[in-house]
């Protein structure tokens, strides 16, 4: 009884930390990038996202300027287009 009390109160936990993650998951952006770096790109949507990325940054030093206009994708898309 005790541990299955436990077991929906660590459910809820659950289903309470993902209803914000699905909200933001559903939103869309707008974006144009003409030619710039990967590095600025990250910084525009972390800004506009409030997403923190990880990325070493030797590793963007060769990497191709973007060059791209989205409008209404979602972060996923975006990401999965520009990589």
């Amino acid at each position: 009884m005790k541990r299955r009390r436990s077991l929906h109160v660590l459910l809820l936990v659950i289903m309470l930390l993902l209803i914000p993650a699905t909200g933001m998951a559903q939103q869309t952006y707008d974006v144009n990038y003409d030619n710039q770096t990967l590095e600025q790109v990250i910084k525009d949507l972390k800004k506009r996202t409030g997403y923190e990325f990880v990325y070493q940054k030797q590793l963007l030093e060769n990497a191709p300027r973007i060059s791209c206009h989205y409008q209404k994708v979602s972060l996923l898309q975006m990401l999965d287009r520009i990589f």
